[in-house]
């Protein structure tokens, strides 16, 4: 594998670092998403630097230009090997995540969470967002695991209290044996005590409901995408294991910190 050089590009640690880490974490993202995120982060406020900064990242192959996957979006990037390599080079803790670097084809799943992210940012609500990426890495190399690689670790703050949940986007289901091995593993689970899935549709929703048991300890969620993405913590949830449908600012009561 190329390794990076620390001469062959000048790298600013307020600007070009933290694009890095993010097109690392997010697995993928697009332009807009980006520089929205880095907007909000107060790190990039200026669309014109952030174009021009990009460009002489993609030219010294520290990041990658993918196709758009959805319309209307323009490009996409990924973390380059090289990009990789940097942030290797500075202490950021990263193992090899085959579901984004082999699977292209789920895009429009990793979009969508940023979109989510992006979302609850602008609501002041969240406090701490732990990327999928960072979840997988803390799984093969700390001794504190958590029951499966999660596509989020979410705290936020609100009405409901403090709160701190994993997330999973469910674009596609599973089997059902494959569900029946992670029901037996989310219910073991010591580091959360609610489990969020997000789905395309009411009858995902209702299938997804049925796959989870209504454990004791960890407590599973089921909620559509789009009304998550935007009604937030007034998004109608169902509980797994239960024929119950609550607002989520009302389950989250008995799951906060």
């Amino acid at each position: 594998m190329p390794r990076y050089d620390r001469d062959s590009i000048q790298l600013n640690k307020k600007r070009d670092i933290p694009i890095l880490q993010t097109a690392l974490r997010a697995g993928f993202i697009t332009s807009k998403q980006l520089f929205t995120i880095m907007n909000l982060h107060r790190e990039e406020p200026c669309q014109r630097a952030f174009s021009n900064r990009i460009m002489r990242l993609c030219q010294s192959n520290l990041i990658e230009i993918v196709p758009a996957a959805r319309i209307g979006e323009g490009r996409a990037f990924q973390i380059a090997e090289l990009g990789k390599d940097v942030l290797l080079s500075i202490g950021e803790h990263y193992t090899t995540h085959s579901h984004t670097e082999n699977a292209q084809t789920s895009f429009v799943h990793w979009l969508e969470i940023n979109d989510l992210y992006i979302k609850l940012k602008k609501s002041k609500s969240l406090l701490d967002w732990i990327w999928g990426t960072q979840i997988k890495s803390q799984n093969d190399l700390s001794n504190s695991k958590y029951a499966k690689h999660y596509d989020a670790i979410i705290s936020a703050d609100g009405e409901f209290g403090r709160v701190r949940f994993a997330f999973e986007h469910e674009r596609h289901l599973k089997t059902k044996a494959r569900y029946a091995a992670i029901n037996e593993a989310v219910q073991k689970e010591r580091l959360v005590n609610l489990v969020l899935y997000t789905c395309l549709n009411a009858n995902c929703r209702t299938l997804l409901s049925e796959r989870f048991d209504a454990g004791q300890d960890v407590l599973v969620c089921i909620v559509i995408y789009e009304d998550f993405l935007n009604r937030l913590w007034d998004a109608p949830v169902h509980v797994a294991g239960i024929n119950l449908l609550l607002p989520l600012k009302k389950i989250l009561p008995t799951v906060a910190l």
